[in-house]
């Protein structure tokens, strides 16, 4: 199992600043897919106390993760797992605990497609996001920082470089879940 620490800021953008910001750091050729599986309960019981659980598909890659929320940063455990061993997590569901310390048992709930370009950026890495999902479209920017008060001063700059009024952006799991937008 692989463990890292994410801290991350997010802001919602428009179609056409999705597209304008793809064609000045000139990454339109760059855009790739990767496809997030989101497992929860009935209940979206993981939802609710602030984890995700994910499956996701990038270059015929699967990667099992579960994500949870602690104070400014959010902290990653991931198990790569083999295509047949994603296809049958996805078709049949399973017991959370047989990868995490977390007694449910889940099934996929919700399908999120992201198309996403990223580049380094001061410290960090921007991403620009155009994500699909329950008939929805929408669009972000988001930034991975190491530092917390750091990365939000750098975010925030980029945003006033770029002329983007900051809009909160939802988690992807969180919007892809709960079926709104």
């Amino acid at each position: 199992m692989i463990t890292n620490k994410e801290i991350e800021f997010k802001c919602a953008i428009s179609e056409e600043k999705y597209y304008e910001l793809i064609s000045k750091y000139n990454l339109k050729n760059v855009v790739f897919l990767q496809t997030n599986f989101y497992f929860d309960d009935e209940n979206l019981t993981l939802l609710s106390d602030k984890l995700v659980l994910r499956i996701r598909k990038k270059n015929d890659v699967y990667k099992l993760t579960m994500k949870s929320q602690i104070e400014d940063a959010c902290y990653e455990r991931h198990y790569l797992i083999p295509t047949t061993k994603a296809e049958e997590l996805l078709k049949y569901g399973f017991n959370v605990d047989e990868y995490f310390d977390v007694p449910l048992f889940v099934k996929h709930r919700a399908t999120l497609e992201n198309y996403r370009a990223s580049f380094s950026y001061l410290d960090g890495r921007m991403f620009f996001d155009r994500s699909v999902y329950n008939g929805i479209i929408d669009y972000e920017i988001e930034y991975e920082a190491l530092d917390a008060n750091h990365g939000k001063e750098q975010f925030f700059m980029f945003l006033k470089l770029e002329n983007i009024e900051f809009l909160p952006s939802r988690k992807k799991s969180d919007r892809a879940l709960k079926k709104e937008k």
